[in-house]
């Protein structure tokens, strides 16, 4: 039994449980300060990084604004210029209208009295276009005169082309291929002067605004001859 004891060796260790436990404590406090020190310097940096960022996000969101506004100002008085300068383009188009058919009435009168010595041309007294029985239907009158001396008999032909806007865009319709009766041509032979009609359709939601009549003689010795003419001042409401 004595050499069993000798065999088994026994160990004593101190103990002391305050120092352990300020170890620990001292321990669990160098940890949070350094989590402390960590989240303030930290968290301190991308607070200001933050503040600096909002800073210039708000200074670029006032410049935008005062340029939206600039802008807004400048359509507005473009707006207002182009809305003038449209009048006073048509103000001058319908003065000019005015004037050449005054002075086409009194040609056509003064050559059937006393026809002058000058290059011959073919001319036009009268055109008006006239509602049928739908909104898009028209029937028009175009008389034709001509200044030869002598009173040559004159021929060709004529085409009306009217512009305008189908929706947003802006179209140019040829009557000839909007008559009803496709295969009409559109001559014209007379000697004093000739009265010439005819009857088409417009598309649907085709809104007019202007006319062009141009004027093709067969005779090389004949001028040519075109007209332009405001939809209000050729279309007569029945």
């Amino acid at each position: 039994m004595l050499k069993d004891l000798r065999k088994k060796r026994i160990s004593v260790h101190s103990h002391h449980p305050v120092k352990r436990l300020s170890r620990y404590t001292l321990y669990v406090l160098i940890s949070f300060a350094f989590a402390y020190s960590a989240f303030y310097y930290g968290g301190g940096y991308y607070y200001e990084h933050n503040k600096v960022l909002q800073k210039s996000l708000e200074r670029e969101q006032a410049y935008n604004e005062d340029l939206a506004r600039k802008l807004a100002e400048k359509e507005r008085v473009n707006k207002i210029m182009n809305v003038e300068l449209s009048e006073l383009r048509n103000h001058l188009l319908n003065k000019n209208i005015e004037i050449n058919s005054i002075n086409d009435e009194r040609l056509f009168y003064k050559n059937l009295l006393a026809p002058e010595s000058r290059k011959p041309k073919v001319s036009i007294q009268k055109i008006e276009f006239l509602p049928g029985n739908d909104s898009n239907t028209f029937s028009y009158e175009l008389v034709l005169f001509q200044n030869t001396k002598g009173q040559k008999v004159a021929s060709g032909r004529y085409d009306i082309s009217i512009r305008g806007k189908q929706g947003d865009a802006d179209m140019s319709l040829k009557v000839s291929s909007l008559m009803k009766n496709s295969k009409s041509a559109m001559n014209y032979r007379f000697r004093y002067f000739e009265s010439l009609g005819g009857s088409f359709s417009l598309p649907q939601g085709f809104v007019p605004s202007s006319l062009q009549v141009d004027i093709i003689p067969r005779n090389a010795e004949m001028q040519s001859y075109k007209m332009v003419y405001t939809w209000d001042k050729v279309h007569a409401d029945t």
